[in-house]
């Protein structure tokens, strides 16, 4: 095998020499000097987009502090206004039960006088009646009706009709 061969060392390490510095001073200052561009590049962008991340999260807990202030205000004046409602609620419900149960009063006693009033009728009614059930009663019966019993048998059925 030539490579084997001490006579050709000198030569194999004069291009070992060369191809090694050649190399070498490529990547020092070709490669290295653009690789290094590219990581300061890239390590300032990097930079800067967490100065603006930063920039963003102090913005954000900004608005999240003014939001909370103003759900807390919008929350209270929900319960502002609920409770307005329920006062004015329990204003109407009360107003209407004073119109109902003035309503319910006057009905009442409307009926009472149409109640009073039928009554009134009715007996009057039962007054005509009387003259002509008495009529009946002597020419159908051999006796006759005396007036008191009469006026105690409508005495007891105005009794059971009775109306407080």
């Amino acid at each position: 095998m030539p490579q084997l061969d001490p006579t050709f060392y000198v030569s194999q390490l004069f291009w070992l020499t060369v191809a090694f510095l050649s190399i070498y001073i490529g990547i020092k200052y070709y490669f290295f000097p653009r690789f290094q561009s590219i990581f300061h590049l890239r390590e300032s962008k990097l930079e800067k987009r967490i100065e603006a991340a930063k920039q963003l999260k102090y913005e954000a807990e900004i608005l999240e502090k003014e939001l909370k202030q103003k759900e807390a205000s919008v929350y209270e004046r929900v319960h502002l206004l609920i409770h307005e409602a329920e006062i004015e609620s329990q204003k109407l419900i009360s107003k209407n039960k004073h119109k109902i149960a003035l309503l319910h009063t006057d009905i009442l006693v409307i009926l009472e006088k149409e109640l009073k009033d039928f009554r009134h009728d009715f007996f009057l009614s039962l007054e005509v009646e009387r003259g002509i059930t008495s009529d009946l009663f002597e020419k159908l019966t051999p006796f006759r009706l005396e007036k008191e019993v009469y006026d105690q048998a409508m005495k007891c059925s105005k009794d059971s009709f009775h109306v407080a």
